[in-house]
């Protein structure tokens, strides 16, 4: 990966809170400005930037409405971020797989020669079974 798209990647890989609290430095703004100049609560705005509550619609209107700027930028800035962690678990998903299966096939190898075939073929469905819960647990 070049160096460019490293800086690209680390870039989605910010919750948009990050960079409203790097816009509230800028402006010398505190919490409880935006939370007045954005009609949002006190307890939303928090949570938005300490990464713990996504921006929906509500939200990037009423941002947009106290930075002066279009909803959609916001929208974006969630979107980008909802999707680099999408990319993120389903590559981690793959990369989980592709190990399960490797050494599945040295276990393969192994039981072949003691005779154990039908037992590895049950541990093995066991863990991708394991896998699978695993996979439903990261993407929800």
């Amino acid at each position: 990966m070049s160096e460019r798209e490293n800086v690209e990647v680390k870039a989605l890989a910010v919750h948009p809170g990050e960079y409203i609290a790097e816009e509230l430095e800028a402006r010398g703004w505190s919490e409880y400005k935006l939370a007045k100049e954005s009609r949002l609560p006190l307890d939303v705005v928090r949570g938005i930037l300490l990464c713990a509550i996504d921006i929906n619609a509500n939200h990037a209107a009423a941002l947009a409405t106290a930075f002066g700027v279009s909803p959609l930028f916001f929208r974006n800035l969630q979107a980008t971020y909802d999707t680099w962690i999408l990319v993120r678990a389903t590559a981690l998903a793959k990369t989980r797989i592709a190990d399960l299966e490797k050494e599945n096939e040295r276990l393969r190898a192994a039981a072949n020669k003691h005779g154990w075939a039908h037992v590895l073929n049950i541990i093995y469905h066991i863990g991708m079974w394991k896998l699978e819960r695993t996979h439903d647990k990261d993407t929800q």
